[in-house]
């Protein structure tokens, strides 16, 4: 990184109200004092999608069902309250998801390199 003056940098660097108009503002949901990860990034099915699209505030939405799912599942903070009755053949073992408290996690299959034809 060039130092403040050096030959072929910006001796004055400046950030114009242009470009800090630009910049996302921070979360109006989250507390100043709470720090926040990288952004996660995942694909839904089309039709799920397509309604998440819609909500004014998705960003608000869906940091709040992330953050209530991964202290339900992941945490253990509360009871997965109506999981136990679920209807059988809800796992999806193409996602990686379980719905029955207890379930075998399902692993990805190993794949295997083809040898290379001579």
């Amino acid at each position: 990184m060039k130092r403040k003056g050096s030959i072929g940098g910006n001796p004055n660097p400046v950030q114009t109200p242009e470009f800090l108009a630009k910049q996302f503002p921070p979360a109006p949901d989250v507390p100043p004092t709470v720090k926040l990860g990288e952004p996660i990034c995942v694909a839904v099915p089309l039709p799920i999608d397509a309604e998440i699209r819609r909500l004014k505030n998705r960003s608000i939405w869906l940091r709040r069902v992330i953050i209530e799912a991964a202290q339900r599942e992941l945490m253990g903070n509360a009871p997965q309250a109506g999981l136990e009755d679920a209807k059988p053949g809800l796992d999806d073992p193409i996602l990686g998801t379980t719905t029955k408290p207890g379930a075998a996690e399902v692993k990805p299959k190993r794949r295997v390199r083809k040898p290379k034809e001579a």
